[in-house]
């Protein structure tokens, strides 16, 4: 098997080599010398191995239990919530000490739920998807504004408005037919409204991965629907095409 340094060596004579450099830029903020990736690939396979969630646990616990009483509950792959029992846990949320734990344990705090006093921790990279059972096709759910740049530039991460989570691009698996009449199905419009806080002036994007084998797509452990998957790599534009807008 070849280890991902020499998979993207081989692939930098490919024309998907754009795609790799644009995403090492995304990941390092900076421009990159095309001709020196090697340097950078170390620090790459270093961010993308999570680390034990007990000894996450255990070492904000260290830091952070005098001051604050946390309690930690489990609820789904590797994610969990710390409760705040003593201080004001805006406090903790915001401690930048508390973020770089997090980052350096592979994990990020997702939100903050101001009824129950509740930090949200998920992983920053959860289980992967296999889309072959999906005849690797997924779909993209945008504004139907945003189409034209879209399908000329691409598809590029970005942050949402209702969640806090590193820069990803959301992405749709299903073996299910989206379209009931010419019209979105009930299912897929309650997700649109939940990504896009609308379900009308949409538009659907189909992506094909079909050519392209070396984009991870993850599961969405913050969202029940199973369909729920997402990337942190940019998608070029000739990986999607328009299908309907609404």
């Amino acid at each position: 098997m070849k280890t991902l340094k020499e998979f993207i060596n081989e692939s930098s004579k490919k024309f998907w080599w754009r795609q790799y450099y644009e995403s090492l830029c995304d990941f390092f903020n900076e421009d990159l010398d095309p001709n020196n990736i090697d340097a950078n690939i170390d620090y790459i396979l270093e961010a993308l191995n999570s680390h034990d969630v007990e000894k996450l646990k255990s070492k904000l616990f260290q830091e952070f239990n005098n001051e604050y009483e946390i309690e930690f509950d489990d609820y789904d792959n590797g994610s969990f919530t710390i409760k705040v029992n003593k201080s004001n846990y805006i406090y903790l949320s915001n401690d930048k000490k508390f973020k770089r734990i997090l980052e350096f344990y592979g994990y990020y705090l997702s939100g903050v739920d101001i009824k129950t006093k509740l930090l949200f921790i998920e992983p920053t990279y959860s289980k992967t998807v296999d889309l072959n059972e999906y005849h690797n096709i997924c779909y993209h759910f945008t504004y139907t504004k945003n189409v034209e740049s879209i399908l000329k530039n691409g598809l590029r991460c970005k942050k949402a408005k209702y969640r806090n989570f590193p820069e990803r691009i959301f992405l749709y698996k299903t073996n299910e037919r989206i379209f009931n009449n010419g019209k979105l199905t009930d299912k897929v419009k309650d997700f649109c409204d939940k990504i896009l806080n609308c379900n009308d002036n949409i538009s659907v994007l189909k992506i094909d991965f079909n050519h392209v084998h070396n984009i991870p797509i993850y599961k969405d452990t913050a969202m029940k629907e199973e369909e729920a998957i997402f990337t942190y790599h940019n998608i070029p534009a000739e990986l999607i095409k328009f299908v309907k807008s609404f």
